[in-house]
């Protein structure tokens, strides 16, 4: 009798060696429930396996690896030391050694294949029933394809992975049927290619549209229109610079920023350095954005002091001192950067430092830097 949990799964292994035509349906079962983003149900993994029958799924990997609830139909690996054993690299050549990075080809892959056969606009009704037999795994793949492209990316896309995805970004009608699965609305003003790869992380996809002239600018009246009604309840996904800032992708914003074709207004640069985040330590993708921006003129107020050196407009300085995440670094690179050099005069307005008073960990830091200025202000604020 097995000792051990490794000596149950090999002995479900040599069950499954027995029927060579099983080998492959349990080798897909297994990848997808040890990498898959969210639970799946039985249909669902019967489908990606290409069988006819679901109740197959538990027959082929058997009870030991799998585990099947039928009040939700959703099947898992039965147990966390299933998939510690599939991915262990002890036995390699083997095909239940499975690779995180082959294992998220696979399903990325067969994700996108799925979304590339919608060539024809879907419409409001097969929105809403995209769930037949042969699209079980449609919406999976809408939402999901990305977190297993990019995990399965160790330096670069393998060239059909990222001929694939530049198809989905490219074909009109495909695009618009993904983006329609996600918002389930036929109508819905879809975000441009360019804006949802830069909010994705996709800088492949990012410089192939820039090569081809997506505008980096476009759609930011669209966020407005948002912003009005409801400000910051919505991800702005209508601008790729707003989308790149929102999701951290500083190499995307610095790139896209570079490929400017107009000049920037202070009301855009202000938005971008209030949603950019960064998690990094080093500040140096920061610094960049910055400098791209003084060369675009945003954060400029458009006026000269007395002295002819330039000023940063106020409504940048408030708007870095409202980052939540990274807004200390963007006052440290607005100060050292500008201001300690008297070129570039940083605004020290009563408003501005109510503003960066009240924001914490940002506030009393940068209040230091332009001490003997704000003084003054100060004292009349505490008043």
């Amino acid at each position: 009798m097995p000792e051990s949990l490794e000596e149950i799964y090999l002995s479900v292994i040599e069950r499954i060696n027995s029927r060579p035509s099983d080998v492959k349906f349990a080798e897909l079962i297994l990848s997808w429930l040890s990498f898959c983003a969210r639970p799946l149900i039985l249909n669902e993994v019967a489908e990606a396996a290409g069988l006819e029958v679901p109740e197959d799924v538990i027959k082929i990997c058997t009870t030991s690896l799998v585990t099947f609830r039928r009040s939700d139909n959703e099947i898992r690996l039965a147990h966390f030391s299933v998939k510690e054993f599939l991915v262990a690299i002890k036995r390699p050549g083997q095909w239940f050694q499975l690779s995180s990075l082959d294992c998220h080809a696979m399903i990325a892959e067969y994700t996108l294949q799925l979304l590339l056969q919608q060539t024809e606009r879907l419409s409001a009704e097969e929105l809403d029933g995209v769930a037949k037999e042969g699209f079980l795994l449609l919406n999976y793949a809408a939402r999901h394809w990305p977190e297993h492209f990019k995990a399965s990316i160790a330096t670069l896309p393998t060239p059909k992975l990222r001929e694939m995805a530049d198809g989905l970004f490219r074909q009109r009608t495909i695009y618009r049927n993904w983006r329609s699965l996600l918002t389930r609305e036929e109508k819905i003003i879809q975000s441009t290619p360019l804006s949802i790869a830069s909010g994705l992380g996709l800088i492949h996809i990012v410089n192939g549209l820039l090569e081809e002239g997506a505008d980096p600018m476009e759609g930011f009246n669209k966020f407005w229109e948002y912003y009005e009604i409801e400000p910051y309840t919505r991800n702005p996904l209508q601008n790729a610079l707003l989308n790149a800032s929102w999701n951290g992708h500083v190499d995307i914003l610095n790139l896209l920023l570079t490929k400017m074709k107009a000049c920037m207004c202070s009301a855009m640069a202000a938005d971008i350095l209030r949603m950019v985040r960064h998690d990094s330590l080093s500040s140096k993708a920061l610094e960049n954005v910055m400098d791209s921006l003084s060369v675009s003129g945003g954060i400029y107020a458009g006026t000269r002091d007395s002295d002819q050196s330039l000023q940063i407009d106020a409504q940048v300085v408030i708007a870095v001192s409202k980052n939540e995440t990274c807004g200390l670094k963007l006052m440290t690179i607005l100060l050292d950067r500008f201001d300690e050099t008297g070129i570039v005069v940083v605004p020290v307005t009563e408003k501005v430092l109510e503003v960066v008073l009240k924001t914490e960990d940002v506030g009393l830091t940068s209040c230091s830097f332009f001490y003997e200025d704000a003084l003054p202000m100060l004292k009349s604020i505490h008043e």
